[in-house]
């Protein structure tokens, strides 16, 4: 950068023409003249002044390239190093700009600049400092003129012929742009090969010269770094270790933008009646951005798919109870809760289900999807995963650790001892009680804080309808209707309403059903005309209601290979025969696989992270103790019940 002056012989660029200021007619009013086209024009000083500060016109620089950098602000800054000598250099050029460019003054000048400060450094020589001079003041004193231009020195024409830089061009990209990595010496070695191979059909005077080591590696190293990591390690490994962070969304208020995803604890837990090693557990959760808040959780052993998905949604969404039921007290109440605005998810199959796309527009939630293999798009909730990991299990028996080399001789197995019943709640009352309710470094006060101070109760949206809810929550299918309901994995279901429709529409037709694959005893069935939701149950009620549909199908396999026989008895039989054969796997089972897979068939698929209500229990006792009844239009009825509270021992009487 220089300073520039608006007077005569000024070299100025506008709108991608270069001009230079010739004369001044008259006062303040110039003429310009355009160099490509020799037209002149004439503009006031104050218009030059205008399109200046409108950036439309700009000055010819003198400014050295090859020693301005430019930062990620836009402003431009020197090379320390070479700066430094361009400030030893302005002083003694400063010296000698009233002298004439002789070289007997010039070096007279010098060595009386020299003994008055001897610690000065080395002067250049008098021709030097003549050319320096000669080249500070044409460039308007700008600093960087005094810049050796090293780069611009040399031969700048390559020494080898056309056809020996395409043998190295070509070398490189198979050679070394490519997965197996080869090594710079072995592009060197190819290469040589292939000329020396040429030269054996040549003449002496038309050989190729072998390139240089140093030549092949210039080459390499000119290439894009992106360009390398991508051809050597892959793409995915280049955008991430060249991954740049850009602005991200300004999110203003709690519930605009919540995050959703999975994480495999480091922990291994232990069934809580035989004490066999079970496995890790998987944790599901969503997360609010603006106020690092926990919305909802689910916990289970299954690998994810869309049944955790929208247990956790539905633990997000609807508010939990104040008082949980555990083998130890949760002080806090966990407030958070409601219906987002964006849900950012990753490209899991259980995100791109058509179930989780009528939950959420069924909802005014909008989807985002991030780029493969790119957690930093949601990078607040795995950041939370290692707090929970390390806030939980690196700090409990049986911790696998996240890093392998941080085992030793812990066998994380051997010491396993947390139970997988009480870790839902142990997460539940970390979360709660410590994690909402610390000082979050990034927000510089706690979650539960930051939500209880920018949200009321009255602004949290819930969903309208919780029975629509339970329906859009559940998993999306296709069925026929026909005379025996809809079957869906071999089991038919019906009700007097489908019968009905099914007199008003015809015979058989295509409806959409909504099942809840953790309890396989009801589906949801959409009315095609009205959008009207009709339940309707399992025909072999007793077996289906509280079997899941992993559960089922396991029931089913079993069946068919006995007796090939579907009817209900011959799956309730199987059901109980499959559950003693559970338990003993339990006992016995010594392969931690075969153990894991028995766990998942008991544990049930409800959301399991769920609290229990604390309040206490009240039982009704049907003790009537006076009655009186009178038909027609004056009847009346005068019941009075006994309602007991078990936990107080204490009776009251209420009259309806």
């Amino acid at each position: 950068m220089a300073a520039q002056t608006l007077q005569k012989n000024t070299i100025i660029f506008y709108q991608n023409d270069k001009y230079q200021m010739k004369r001044e007619v008259e006062g303040g009013l110039w003429q310009i003249e355009n160099l490509r086209t020799g037209r002149f024009y004439e503009l006031s000083i104050q218009e030059l002044k205008k399109l200046y500060l409108s950036r439309e016109l700009t000055f010819e620089s003198q400014s050295l390239g090859n020693v301005i950098r430019r930062g990620g602000d836009g402003e431009t800054y020197l090379d320390e190093r070479s700066f430094e000598l361009a400030k030893n250099r302005l002083v003694f050029v400063k010296a000698i700009l009233d002298l004439p460019s002789s070289q007997s003054a010039v070096q007279e000048q010098v060595q009386q600049l020299v003994s008055k400060n001897p610690k000065l450094p080395s002067p250049p020589s008098a021709i030097t400092l003549i050319r320096l001079k000669r080249r500070y003041i044409d460039s308007g004193r700008d600093i960087t003129s005094l810049i050796p231009k090293h780069r611009a020195k040399g031969n700048r024409n390559s020494r080898y012929c056309r056809v020996v830089m395409e043998i190295v061009d070509d070398v490189i990209d198979e050679k070394y742009m490519c997965l197996e990595r080869h090594t710079v010496k072995d592009v060197i070695d190819e290469v040589t090969a292939i000329i020396k191979k040429r030269n054996l059909t040549k003449p002496k005077r038309d050989m190729l010269e072998a390139p240089k080591r140093n030549f092949i590696k210039s080459k390499i190293r000119d290439l894009p770094e992106f360009d390398k990591v991508a051809a050597r390690y892959g793409y995915t490994v280049a955008l991430h270790r060249f991954r740049t962070s850009k602005q991200v969304p300004i999110i203003t208020a709690p519930l605009e933008r919540v995050e959703i995803d999975h994480t495999q604890l480091d922990l291994f837990v232990i069934d809580h009646e035989v004490g066999a090693v079970l496995g890790r557990p998987w944790v599901t959760l969503c997360l609010d951005v603006f106020t690092r808040s926990i919305l909802g959780i689910y916990v289970g052993l299954d690998t994810p798919r869309f049944l955790t998905v929208s247990h956790c949604l539905k633990h997000a969404f609807l508010p939990k109870p104040d008082k949980v039921e555990t083998d130890f007290q949760i002080d806090n109440s966990w407030v958070q809760h409601g219906v987002m605005r964006e849900l950012v998810v990753d490209n899991g199959l259980e995100f791109h289900s058509k179930s989780l796309e009528n939950v959420c527009y069924s909802l005014g939630v909008e989807i985002h999807y991030s780029a493969r293999k790119t957690p930093w798009f949601k990078g607040k909730v795995e950041r939370f995963f290692r707090e929970l990991n390390g806030g939980i299990a690196h700090k409990s028996p049986g911790t696998s650790f996240s890093n392998i080399f941080e085992k030793g001789d812990y066998d994380p197995k051997k010491h396993a001892t947390i139970r997988y019943s009480i870790l839902k709640p142990l997460i539940h009352k970390w979360i709660v009680d410590v994690y909402h309710q610390r000082e979050h470094s990034a927000l510089q006060t706690s979650p539960f804080e930051m939500w209880s101070n920018n949200i009321s109760d009255d602004q949290i949206p819930l969903p309208d309808d919780l029975d629509f809810l339970g329906t859009t929550l559940g998993k999306s299918d296709t069925r026929t209707l026909s005379h025996q309901g809809i079957e869906y994995d071999r089991i038919f279901y019906t009700s007097d309403e489908l019968m009905n429709l099914r007199r008003n529409r015809g015979e058989n037709f295509k409806v959409d059903i909504r099942v809840d694959d953790s309890d396989l005893g009801e589906i949801k069935v959409i009315c095609p005309d009205t959008g009207e939701i009709i339940s309707a149950q399992a025909g072999c009620r007793e077996y289906a209601t509280g079997t899941s549909r992993s559960q089922h199908k396991i029931i089913r396999n079993y069946t068919l290979k006995r007796n090939r026989e579907n009817i209900s008895d011959s799956w309730i039989l199987a059901k109980h025969e499959i559950s003693e054969l559970i338990k003993k796997e339990m006992l016995t089972g010594k392969k931690l696989k075969t153990r894991a897979r028995a766990a998942k068939y008991q544990e049930h698929s409800r959301a399991n992270i769920e609290p229990v209500d604390k309040t206490p229990s009240v039982d009704l006792v049907d003790v009537p103790v006076e009655e009186e009844l009178v038909c027609g239009d004056d009847s009346k009825s005068n019941l009075s019940f006994k309602v007991v509270d078990r936990k107080n021992k204490q009776s009251r009487e209420v009259k309806l």
